[in-house]
């Protein structure tokens, strides 16, 4: 019995990643490489002669960036471009933007098999939500069901059926 409840969590949380990552490739499988390559020296440039680099059209930009480096598949500069975002964040006190970039950075991190750090990102980002958006049942969700999902990669089953059992009771309201 319990077997079979942590088999349906874990292809709810599967669901759930595919609802998320379906909504984000559709945003960005309309570029092709060539245009992913002019859509980041456009923001390159327009971060280097922007004259308020404190401000929220730069953190967008950077948050752009990074999302178009990891598209391309440059690891290291999509985790560049979101430090600098992550830094802007904390100097314009954007606590919405923070817990998306440290999502971002942790599932980057995931993907290039840092699970530690990636786990680090993920959990932190959660906080941040618990926190400040606790009623924003659909991020919390996303967030407990990533975390379920890592855990279930890193061997700890205890701990991803407690966080995809929450995300599972958070689904039910949403």
């Amino acid at each position: 019995m319990i077997f079979r409840r942590f088999l349906v969590l874990i292809v709810f949380s599967f669901l759930l990643q595919e609802d998320s990552l379906a909504q984000k490739e559709s945003l960005n499988s309309s570029l092709g490489e060539d245009e992913i390559n002019l859509e980041i020296e456009r923001l390159d440039s327009m971060i280097r002669n922007h004259s308020h680099l404190s401000d929220d059209q730069t953190l967008s930009w950077l948050i752009d960036l990074g999302n178009l480096y990891r598209k391309r598949g440059s690891y290291i500069l999509a985790i560049e471009a979101y430090e600098n975002a992550l830094e802007l964040t904390l100097f314009l006190n954007k606590t919405r933007e923070e817990a998306v970039i440290k999502n971002s950075l942790g599932g980057l991190y995931f993907e290039i098999n840092n699970k530690e750090k990636a786990l680090y990102y993920c959990e932190a980002a959660l906080e941040i939500v618990n926190i400040n958006f606790f009623n924003n049942f659909e991020d919390r969700c996303l967030l407990l069901a990533n975390l379920g999902n890592m855990y279930i990669v890193e061997g700890n089953l205890d701990l991803a059926y407690d966080y995809l059992k929450q995300a599972e009771q958070l689904n039910i309201i949403v």
